[in-house]
């Protein structure tokens, strides 16, 4: 007759690791629908913020053809938008604090540097029908940006609160993409579209 031992206690911790490991991955399958969500409205708001950087270089190309060159307001302006073309839009950004900050320091100098060249614009005397219609597109987008980042912003607030509870550095450190959200701070003032004057 053969007698088999059982390792008890080896069973019991691996029992214990696996109930670890496979909590880590049910809050995870959980938290996918969620994540989905808030990399959705940040594709979106990335996605009318690229339309209006497009339209603000249409409008650069206006003013410097109605003031026969450019001129430090529209080449600031351009700068900033460079910057756009060359941060990291990803995913990553919404879990770097820093990174994120970054870019809503970006979203601040724009609204800046635009007053400036309405400023301009205004000084020169331009309106023509280009002019006009390009600046109602911006403000039109400006409006659909605002919006998308209420809905960005509702998003990771929500995504948030329902991982704060749940998570340690364990889980975190296999599924850093589901780590908390950065959010556009109301107090920064970036949901108010900037005032357009013609």
């Amino acid at each position: 007759m053969t007698i088999f031992i059982i390792p008890i206690y080896s069973c019991q911790s691996q029992i214990k690791f696996n109930s670890a490991e496979q909590v880590a991955d049910s809050l995870a399958l959980k938290m996918n629908g969620p994540n989905e969500r808030v990399k959705s409205e940040w594709a979106k708001t990335i996605n009318v913020l690229n339309q209006r950087n497009a339209k603000s270089e249409e409008l650069i190309k206006v003013i410097d053809k109605s003031t026969n060159g450019a001129s430090a307001e529209t080449k600031e302006l351009a700068a900033i938008l460079n910057k756009f073309k060359s941060i990291n839009q990803s995913d990553e950004l919404l879990i770097n604090e820093e990174l994120f900050n970054v870019f809503t320091k970006q979203l601040e100098d724009y609204k800046t540097s635009l007053q400036k060249v309405f400023i301009l614009a205004e000084k020169n005397k331009i309106n023509n029908s280009s002019f006009h219609e390009i600046t109602v597109k911006i403000e039109d987008l400006e409006k659909k940006i605002a919006f998308q980042r209420q809905k960005y912003n509702e998003e990771a607030h929500s995504y948030n609160s329902k991982i704060k509870n749940n998570t340690n550095d364990k889980f975190y450190e296999k599924y850093p993409n589901l780590r908390k959200k950065c959010y556009f701070k109301v107090n920064e003032g970036v949901n108010k579209a900037p005032k357009i004057q013609f």
